[in-house]
């Protein structure tokens, strides 16, 4: 038995020979007698999750007895004040020292880490990228402990219990995607792949499948989410929120259209690899929180920015776009009478440092 006491019990003192242990769901266990003072000064602070009951009999010989220190366990296992972590802990494949650290970590933050482990390693999910982003990205879902990572790109290496599909058609995609519990889109910094990032993630809102949307810029900055629900803001409109910001517009659309034009080069060489490694840890923690449910994330209707050099992070609000033609059901227009392909502003820097403005119509 490897006893720890349940994360939504805290204890109350009440006197020399009383205590209370009040739990969050609205229960609480009053605790009488006169050995009150050893169970809250001297066992209690043991029963950590770390030791087992015979190392606890150890350290408290001396002080009580082993037949009453297994008597106290016992009392407290029936009320369910003290959670046995032996009973479901990681072994087999489930037994490499990552595991039992995230399966630590869910104890120290759930009620129910068992039910949250077991979740995460039956779960699976699907990722879609290129270059050493993807191949990061599945390493550090693999080293997690998914259950199984479906990869569409092409990897040198494949992770453990990774699976590579390539780059498959929408039939094959959709094939892929049947019984994922969440996709994960990443665009890395080439920015030529935007394309087929977008299209991706259109397969997955006709699924039905929740996709987080991930982007690598070429200049430092990793654009993580919105997470793509049914009913939530699409990748296309994160582009419209995109094009609403300054720098996201310089950065990405027009960086992005003159490589389709040919005026510029599009940067294939990767980012250093510690840059690439937050990107992939920073998404895999979003996938944790998702699938376990030990915390919320705020990606739903958000898209994170974070500054990969300066550390920085700002949250900003992806709002759902009216008619959007991708995630508006029943909407086979857009709002607007034109589009984005018969609109363009183009700005250009001239040598007095003025930006001169041209809007082409077709």
């Amino acid at each position: 038995m490897i006893p720890l006491l349940k994360p939504t019990i805290r204890t109350v003192r009440d006197g020399e020979q009383a205590c209370y242990f009040v739990s969050s769901e609205q229960q609480v266990f009053r605790c009488r007698g006169a050995s009150v003072p050893i169970l809250v000064e001297r066992v209690l602070p043991l029963v950590d999750g770390q030791r087992r009951l015979d190392q606890i009999v150890s350290e408290l010989e001396g002080v009580l007895s082993e037949k009453a220190v297994r008597g106290v366990f016992e009392l407290l296992t029936k009320h369910n004040v003290v959670i046995d972590l032996a009973a479901d802990e990681p072994a087999g494949d489930g037994a490499s020292a990552e595991h039992r650290a995230l399966h630590a970590f869910l104890t120290r933050h759930s009620a129910e880490p068992n039910r949250m482990f077991n979740r995460l390693r039956r779960a699976c999910v699907a990722v879609r990228g290129t270059g050493a982003v993807l191949e990061a990205a599945a390493a550090a879902l693999s080293t997690l402990g998914v259950g199984e990572v479906r990869v569409f790109g092409e990897l040198a290496a494949l992770p453990e219990r990774a699976t590579q599909l390539g780059q498959s058609s929408p039939e094959a995609v959709d094939a892929g995607l049947a019984g994922a519990a969440l996709a994960v889109a990443i665009g890395a910094s080439e920015f030529d792949d935007s394309d087929e990032i977008a299209s991706f993630a259109r397969r997955c809102l006709t699924q039905g499948l929740p996709c987080l949307l991930v982007r690598l810029t070429h200049d430092g900055e990793a654009w993580i989410g919105p997470l793509q629900v049914p009913g939530g803001p699409c990748i296309e409109c994160l582009q419209v929120r995109i094009r609403s910001n300054l720098k996201g517009w310089h950065e990405l659309e027009l960086f992005s259209k003159h490589v389709r034009q040919g005026l510029v080069l599009p940067i294939r060489e990767p980012l250093p690899r510690p840059f690439i490694d937050q990107v992939a840890a920073s998404t895999s923690i979003e996938v944790l929180k998702f699938i376990t449910g030990v915390e919320a994330t705020p990606l739903t209707r958000r898209c994170r920015i974070l500054d990969l050099v300066t550390q920085e992070v700002s949250l900003h609000s992806v709002l759902k776009v009216p008619h959007c033609r991708t995630c508006s059901a029943g909407s086979e227009h857009a709002a607007l009478p034109w589009n984005a392909d018969e609109v363009e502003l183009d700005r250009t820097l001239i040598p007095n440092g003025q930006h001169t403005p041209e809007v082409h119509f077709a």
